[in-house]
C-alpha cells in the first residue's frame, strides 16, 4: 500500500477491497489512518456486535441483504476475536 501511495496518492483510491484473508487489525487500522475507504467480505458466521453492542452472527444481521447489495457500518464494530473494525 504505501508503495501505491507514493507513486500515486490517497485521493487516487475510490475504495480499497479486501477478501476474508485482510482482515488483520493492524490492516484495517492502517486503511483507516490513511484515510482509505475499505470493503471487506467477511463469512456470515463471523460474530459482530449489533448497534447496542451485543455479539451477533454476520448472516444475521445482514439477512435482509440481496446478492451484490453492501452494508456500511456507521461506526465501529467487534468482530470476532478482533480488537474492531472500522465503520466509517
Amino acid at each position: 500500500m504505501n508503495r501505491f501511495i507514493e507513486a500515486f496518492t490517497v485521493a487516487e483510491i475510490e475504495y480499497l477491497c479486501a477478501d476474508r484473508e485482510f482482515d488483520g487489525v493492524g490492516f484495517v487500522k492502517y486503511l483507516d489512518m490513511q484515510k482509505i475507504p475499505f470493503r471487506l467480505r467477511v463469512k456470515v458466521s463471523m460474530p459482530i456486535t449489533d448497534k447496542r453492542g451485543q455479539p451477533i452472527k454476520c448472516g444475521k444481521l445482514l439477512r435482509t441483504l440481496k446478492i451484490g447489495e453492501s452494508y456500511k457500518l456507521r461506526r465501529a464494530r467487534k468482530y470476532g476475536a478482533r480488537e474492531g473494525l472500522c465503520g466509517s
